[in-house]
């Protein structure tokens, strides 16, 4: 049997405060460690203001068209990345509103083809 090592699990979700990504925030910091990326370029803090509460959840601002190393993010080690790594990846970021479509037509490419490059490199 194998002797599990960390209580929770490191999830990363990129597109964490759009409206779908924060209620999946909302769900799953209740048993693991929520790790929520996004650029607000059609979501909100508002939507993960009371996350941000949370010792389970931590936010980084970042456009996941660059490259992101989490370990060089200060604020995530007590998540222990480096040792622990990342278990679940869920990839919701993505400027969908179709109302907004058209003043995000980089932005949308942009999530859908370099977004997801980083993403699995």
């Amino acid at each position: 049997m194998k002797q599990v090592i960390f209580d929770k699990k490191n999830i990363l979700i990129f597109g964490g405060a759009g409206f779908l990504g924060s209620h999946l925030c909302e769900e799953l910091v209740k048993n693991n460690k929520i790790i929520c990326v996004d650029n607000f370029v059609s979501s909100s803090v508002e939507n993960i203001r009371f996350l941000m509460q949370l010792p389970n959840f931590r936010f980084i601002k970042h456009d996941i068209a660059q490259p992101l190393i989490l370990e060089n993010c200060l604020e995530l080690k007590d998540f222990k990345i480096e040792f622990q790594g990342i278990q679940e990846i869920y990839n919701l970021a993505c400027p969908t509103s179709a109302k907004n479509f058209d003043n995000y037509i980089i932005e949308t490419l942009d999530a859908n083809s370099l977004a997801l490059k980083n993403i699995l490199e």
